[in-house]
């Protein structure tokens, strides 16, 4: 794997980490008031990316 490949994965591997823990976050805090259908495609993009 080249050295801008790598970059790359590790990026979108912060990004998905950032992510998870941001969505657990609301989901602690505003699970009543954070739409449902966000959420899910929230959590599928984070899929998609892993």
């Amino acid at each position: 794997m080249d050295r801008e490949a790598l970059e790359k994965r590790n990026r979108s591997e912060a990004l998905i980490l950032l992510a998870e823990r941001l969505l657990q976050k609301l989901e602690r805090g505003f699970n009543s008031q954070f739409p449902f259908n966000h959420r899910q495609r929230i959590k599928t993009l984070i899929r998609e990316l892993s």
